[in-house]
C-alpha cells in the first residue's frame, strides 16, 4: 500500500497525537493513582496522628480530671476533718458546760435536800421535845391528882379509924402507920412536883 505524500505525515502525527494522548492519559491516570495513594497515605497518618494526638489529648484531660477529682476528694477529706474537728471542740465545749451546769444543779439539790432534811430533823426533835415536855406535864399533874386524892382517903380513913377506936395502943399503931403513909405520900408528891 501506498500513501500518498503527504498522507504519512498526518498518520504519523495523528499517530504520534494518539500516543501523546495515551502517554497522557496513562501519565494522568499513574499520576492520579500514586497521588491518590499518596493522598490516601497521607490521610491515614494524619488520622493516626489525629487518633493518637486526640487519645493524647483524651487521656491528658482524663488525667486532669482525675487529678480534679483527687483534689477535691482530697479538699473534702480536708475540709471534714477540719469541720469534724471544729463539732468535736464545740461538742466537747458544750458537753463541759452541760456537765458543770449539771453538777451545780445537783450540788444544789444536795444541799437542799441536807437543808430539808436538816430542818425536818430539828423540827422532829423539838415537835418530840414539846410532846414529851406535855406528857410530862400531864402525867406530873395527873400524879398530883392522885396524891391528892390519897390523902383526901387516906384523912377520911384515919377520922374513921379515930373515931372507931378502941384502945390508945390500937389508935397509936394505926396513927403512926397512917402518919408514915401520908409522910411518905407527901414526900413522893414534892418529889414529883420537883420534876
Amino acid at each position: 500500500m501506498f500513501f500518498r505524500v503527504g498522507q504519512v505525515a498526518r498518520l504519523e502525527k495523528n499517530r504520534q497525537d494518539v500516543l501523546s494522548e495515551s502517554a497522557i492519559k496513562i501519565q494522568k491516570i499513574w499520576r492520579g493513582f500514586v497521588a491518590r495513594r499518596r493522598y490516601l497515605q497521607m490521610m491515614s497518618s494524619i488520622r493516626t496522628i489525629q487518633a493518637a494526638t486526640r487519645a493524647f489529648l483524651a487521656y491528658r484531660r482524663l488525667k486532669y480530671l482525675q487529678m480534679h477529682r483527687a483534689t477535691i476528694c482530697i479538699q473534702s477529706a480536708w475540709r471534714g476533718y477540719q469541720q469534724k474537728q471544729k463539732y468535736e471542740k464545740i461538742r466537747n465545749a458544750i458537753i463541759s458546760i452541760q456537765a458543770a451546769y449539771r453538777g451545780r444543779e445537783v450540788r444544789r439539790r444536795v444541799l437542799a435536800i441536807r437543808f430539808e432534811k436538816s430542818a425536818v430533823t430539828i423540827q422532829r426533835y423539838f415537835r418530840g421535845f414539846l410532846v414529851r415536855r406535855e406528857q410530862i406535864k400531864r402525867i406530873r399533874k395527873i400524879i398530883k391528882v392522885q396524891c391528892c386524892i390519897r390523902r383526901f382517903l387516906a384523912k377520911r380513913e384515919l377520922k374513921k379509924l379515930k373515931a372507931e377506936r378502941t384502945t390508945v395502943l390500937f389508935w397509936e399503931n394505926k396513927h403512926q402507920s397512917l402518919e408514915k403513909k401520908i409522910i411518905d405520900m407527901q414526900q413522893k408528891l414534892d418529889a414529883m412536883v420537883r420534876f
